[in-house]
């Protein structure tokens, strides 16, 4: 997990800078930054063993904090890890890792660039909410579910590229990423409620196959939308799904399909496809 920018401190911090413990597996784990710095770097090793776990909230609210990078041996990121560190701007981990935890970078407000590192098979709730300096957002392929809230109010969001096949794009997961222009999704079997409810720079999206249901509201408010296609696969679509987009909105899919009945029912332009 690596910020775009290439400059980082020489040097780790002293294992002193840390309240860390060994872990199950043999490895350390991070526990709490117990210094009062603006760029920390984690140390590979602590007393000869490799640092593999950053605990729950062990750099939640530092407010000093502004460059971090993490050592590669790093597999799990804990639950709220760095939740509300607002000054935060440049992060980087690595690029391989197990599990990445629920809200781990809620709140961090200054964070522009990150991408997330293959091996994670879920991205928690919340996990970047209220990232509101957050420019893009590239989802690796070994992911299998976006939770609910998972992106929502990332102010300055621009593209989203989901690589891999995920069973849920979760409840408001997307929602009020007002810049969001650009939405590449691989594979995905469920489009949440309010999804991408207030995206309103959104103008066009195509739902790969497989998509079987898109829920209400998922695409609410999406002023810029002009462009929505469908394909075989979808067999239902909820209510309000296109309330509040452009006027110039056309649904394409299949004749007979479930999206073209929902446009006659609804009002909406559709064409074959």
């Amino acid at each position: 997990m690596t910020s775009q920018d290439s400059a980082s401190p020489l040097s780790p911090n002293s294992p002193t800078d840390f309240e860390w413990k060994p872990n199950k597996t043999g490895g350390v784990t991070i526990r709490k930054l117990l210094a009062d710095a603006e760029n920390v770097v984690v140390p590979a090793e602590i007393n000869g063993l490799t640092v593999t776990e950053i605990g729950s909230d062990a750099f939640a609210g530092s407010r000093s904090l502004v460059s971090l990078v993490l050592p590669s041996t790093v597999r799990k990121l804990g639950d709220y890890a760095f939740c509300n560190c607002r000054n935060l701007a440049r992060f980087e981990g690595p690029t391989e890792a197990d599990r990445l935890g629920k809200e781990a970078f809620n709140g961090c407000s200054s964070l522009t660039q990150i991408v997330i590192p293959q091996g994670i098979e879920k991205i928690g709730r919340k996990t970047f909410d209220g990232c509101r300096s957050l420019q893009s957002a590239v989802v690796p392929a070994s992911v299998r579910q976006i939770e609910k809230r998972a992106f929502c109010d990332c102010a300055s969001l621009e593209t989203a590229t989901i690589l891999g096949s995920v069973a849920t794009i979760g409840r408001r997961a997307f929602y009020n990423c007002r810049k969001l222009r650009s939405v590449e999704i691989a594979g995905a079997e469920k489009i949440g409620a309010r999804a991408f409810f207030g995206c309103a720079s959104l103008e066009k999206i195509e739902l790969p196959d497989g998509v079987w249901s898109v829920e209400d509201a998922a695409f609410s408010g999406c002023e810029a939308l002009t462009s929505v296609a469908f394909p075989a696969s979808v067999e239902e679509i909820g209510d309000d799904v296109f309330v509040g987009c452009s006027p110039n909105l056309t649904l394409y899919g299949a004749i007979g399909s479930v999206a073209e009945k929902y446009a006659l029912e609804n009002g909406l332009r559709f064409e074959s496809r």
